[in-house]
């Protein structure tokens, strides 16, 4: 039988599993459209491109952070 602390442990890694599963699909539908743009716009300017792939990467990492912390948040409170 599982004691109650490894059933929370292994539900608790479980869930940060899917967590970043869906962070990674949130990262994913940022990027996609910029790399789109990219290849199949008409933009001849290589520094706003650059430019633009430089920021949704970096939005997306902000978004998974972000996340990160409000999540580490509630859990601090939680145990409280």
């Amino acid at each position: 039988m599982i004691d109650e602390n490894k059933k929370v442990r292994f539900n608790n890694t479980a869930l940060e599993g899917w967590f970043g599963l869906t962070l990674s699909l949130i990262s994913f539908l940022i990027n996609m459209p910029c790399i789109a743009y990219c290849l199949l716009g008409s933009n001849e300017n290589p520094s706003l491109i650059g430019l633009l792939m430089i920021y949704a990467i970096s939005l997306s990492e902000r978004i998974m952070w972000i996340n990160y912390d409000a999540a580490e948040l509630e859990v601090k409170f939680v145990s409280v």
